[in-house]
């Protein structure tokens, strides 16, 4: 499997997303090493937390208007206009007009046009990287309670891991299923909690309940090395295909997973089934899951 997977101008070039995915571990594969982190700038690191593929809030009022999806993968629906222009999520296609409405949202009292004009700074999308206007931005929202907030602090704060444990909690306790997997990966580690595999299964499970794709992903590979919890390759396929979603090549991580399982059945149903995500996941790019379904 190929190191560090997605595009480097990606919205989800994320810490997440650096991670170095490995197969899971089974008897004829590689280990998986999806745990370790590239040494990114923590702003790079924080991204992952606002990364949830499929998970979408409903934020009654964002930037000061009406309730919006939040899902990182599309621009905000229109809210809050500054001149006519409505307060968008800063995406790479955002341009800055977007963002200097929810930056006159926050100063409006908008706590959700706060966390978006944070995240604006803190990625530089559309408007000039800063951290450290970041912080205070995303501080605001955080202390009014907006989970998303809290996660992205957690996850920039990768230097001070007891820091960076408590944003992420406050994250998961208000809701987000990205910080709930950035927790569990904190006690799977011991990095500012005391390492507990038990504990990372909980919140881990809780992502997946929260809708974020990738802890179910994750949740699926401690089932099957059996970590943390009783080993169960049935338990950890029906989460890799709960994982799998059509995208880029880390998106299809859990797809060429659930194959890996899928084609040691002697059903042609699953190895049909084993075929079908192989070439999904090497459509994406994944040089792994294309030498697989050269090789059926």
């Amino acid at each position: 499997m190929t190191g560090k997977p997605h595009l480097a101008s990606s919205f989800w070039a994320t810490s997440h997303k650096a991670r170095k995915l490995r197969p899971p571990r089974q008897r004829s594969s590689v280990a998986l090493n999806r745990r370790t982190v590239l040494a990114a700038a923590p702003a790079m690191a924080c991204l992952a937390k606002f990364t949830a593929l499929v998970v979408t809030i409903i934020a009654q009022g964002a930037c000061g208007g009406q309730g919006v999806s939040a899902h990182p993968s599309h621009a905000m629906q229109p809210t809050a206009t500054q001149s006519g222009v409505p307060c968008r999520w800063p995406d790479a296609h955002i341009p800055a007009a977007h963002v200097r409405a929810c930056k006159a949202a926050c100063e409006g009292g908008s706590i959700e046009g706060c966390r978006d004009y944070g995240a604006a700074l803190l990625w530089g999308r559309g408007a000039r990287k800063d951290e450290a206007a970041a912080r205070e931005v995303l501080e605001r929202a955080c202390r009014a309670s907006d989970a998303k907030a809290c996660g992205m602090i957690g996850g920039f704060l990768e230097h001070n891991p007891t820091r960076a444990a408590d944003y992420k909690g406050k994250g998961c306790d208000g809701g987000d299923g990205d910080a709930c997997d950035g927790l569990a990966l904190a006690y799977e580690q011991g990095k500012g909690v005391p390492k507990d595999l038990s504990r990372a299964v909980a919140f881990r499970t809780r992502a997946c309940n929260l809708g974020f794709k990738l802890g179910c992903a994750f949740l699926g590979e401690m089932y099957l090395e059996g970590s943390g919890v009783e080993r169960d390759e049935k338990r950890a396929l029906a989460l890799f295909e709960e994982g799998c979603s059509p995208g880029d090549l880390f998106d299809t991580a859990p797809c060429e997973w659930a194959a890996d399982i899928l084609r040691k059945s002697q059903a042609p149903r699953d190895r049909d089934k084993a075929n079908t995500l192989y070439a999904m996941a090497c459509k994406a790019g994944r040089e792994t899951a294309c030498q697989k379904y050269a090789g059926r």
